[in-house]
């Protein structure tokens, strides 16, 4: 689990997280995320939206 693990993060730089992540996917792990950057957010099989408080 991470939170925002996208955040500051140079446009190419988010491309090698997210080839990580799917990486970690592919090798059968489960991975959670708090994200606001659509980037990665597209990049997700599931996308769980919580409504504000």
């Amino acid at each position: 689990m991470q939170d925002e693990p996208g955040t500051g993060l140079h446009p190419a730089d988010i491309d090698k997280l997210i080839a990580q992540l799917q990486g970690l996917v592919h090798a059968g792990n489960t991975v959670i995320l708090v994200e606001h950057g659509l980037r990665v957010a597209a990049a997700s099989n599931w996308v769980k939206r919580r409504p504000p408080w």
